[in-house]
């Protein structure tokens, strides 16, 4: 859920993402409801308008019936709890991770950083809210006031201006030498 929000916080932002990252984005049922309960989804009306759009989006992963992914997610979403987190901390970082490692999803879009490292742990390389506002601002998708304002809200604290600097010219360069991609560069958050 965190680049729904991150980008969410932002004007319009999330809209653009839609348009950018388009019918390749899929979520599991446990970030779709964290999307509707959690993060309060009805005083959004950008977030609402994609959930409820014919097809939603992002669409929801068909997760397939297996015995025992309950118990990999739950495995999961401990290796990820701290003390005296609620237990449905979490659940959605980790039900992503299984899923994408049981379907074979190539890269995860997600901020939390130890979910990220479990992520790529199991094979499955991720890119941040961060990353994604950079790569749509090279690729003139997003303006780079709205850009910055999303790496911002994805970045800690002492990440600031200079650091987006860095990453507008890196992934300006990766543009320029290979055009179909832009390799996450940013991926300490």
């Amino acid at each position: 859920a965190g680049p729904v929000r991150r980008f969410l916080e932002v004007g319009t932002t999330l809209l653009a993402l839609k348009s950018y990252l388009g019918e390749r984005t899929l979520i599991v049922p446990q970030v779709r409801t964290e999307l509707e309960v959690v993060q309060n989804w009805t005083g959004h009306a950008a977030l609402k308008l994609i959930l409820n759009a014919s097809p939603p989006w992002p669409s929801e992963v068909e997760v397939p019936d297996i015995a025992g992914l309950e118990d990999d997610i739950e495995t999961v979403r401990l290796s990820l709890a701290k003390p005296g987190e609620p237990q449905t901390k979490h659940i959605g970082e980790a039900a992503t991770i299984v899923v994408a490692r049981l379907l074979g999803i190539p890269l995860l879009g997600m901020d939390d950083g130890d979910a990220r490292r479990i992520g790529r742990a199991n094979g499955i390389p991720s890119v941040n809210s961060a990353v994604i506002a950079a790569e749509m601002v090279v690729r003139g998708q997003l303006s780079e006031s709205d850009g910055f304002q999303v790496y911002d809200a994805a970045t800690p604290a002492q990440v600031g201006a200079a650091e987006w600097n860095e990453l507008m010219i890196e992934g300006d360069a990766d543009l320029q030498t290979a055009p179909g991609v832009c390799r996450p560069v940013l991926t300490r958050w």
